[in-house]
């Protein structure tokens, strides 16, 4: 018979012996912010915290195993796994969801994302503003006019092409799509 060496058999001042188990590594000791930033970068609707990622893929899994969340949602275990030196599969059907995990399935450099968010803000000064007849009044209180034209820019020439979108470009919608918490992807 084996014996685990991780538990502790104990005598109390009554002669009693007492089994005193291991403590349990748990996921839920971390704060709910706990993690990469990129895991932040916008909510989602049934989210779950990095740390339960974590804690699962670490459990379940070594170093280059295949890591396939068939419901990638906002891309938390997707980003956790590349993290942890897995490989990193994510499927999801919402354009959102998509988008969201397309731009955690790898890293930039900041010079790329710049170049290419300064070329978005020339095409945008030198388009023609569209007017915003057909927006919806409850839009029109929560926006300003030029963040609603700035919108409707951003959902025209990217949104609407997420899934032809470069890895550049998809990035830069996902953090859009975050920040401006208003539908501009399909």
């Amino acid at each position: 018979m084996e014996i685990d060496t991780n538990i502790v058999l104990y005598n109390d001042l009554r002669n009693n012996f007492i089994v005193k188990l291991p403590k349990q590594e748990t996921w839920k000791k971390y704060s709910r912010v706990w993690g990469d930033s990129m895991h932040r970068i916008c909510s989602y609707v049934a989210m779950f915290s990095p740390s339960l990622a974590d804690y699962f893929i670490k459990k379940y899994s070594k170093d280059n195993d295949i890591v396939l969340d068939t419901f990638s949602g906002r891309g938390t275990t997707l980003l956790q796994a590349r993290l942890l030196g897995r490989q990193t599969y994510a499927i999801d059907l919402n354009p959102f969801a998509y988008v969201l995990s397309q731009a955690k399935s790898q890293s930039f450099k900041i010079n790329e994302i710049l170049e290419r968010v300064k070329y978005w803000e020339e095409k945008y000064n030198n388009s023609k503003i569209d007017s915003l007849e057909n927006i919806q009044q409850e839009l029109k209180i929560y926006y300003s006019e030029k963040n609603l034209h700035q919108l409707l820019f951003i959902k025209e020439n990217l949104g609407k092409n997420y899934s032809i979108l470069s890895q550049v470009d998809n990035f830069i919608l996902a953090i859009w799509s975050g920040s401006k918490n208003w539908t501009i992807i399909a």
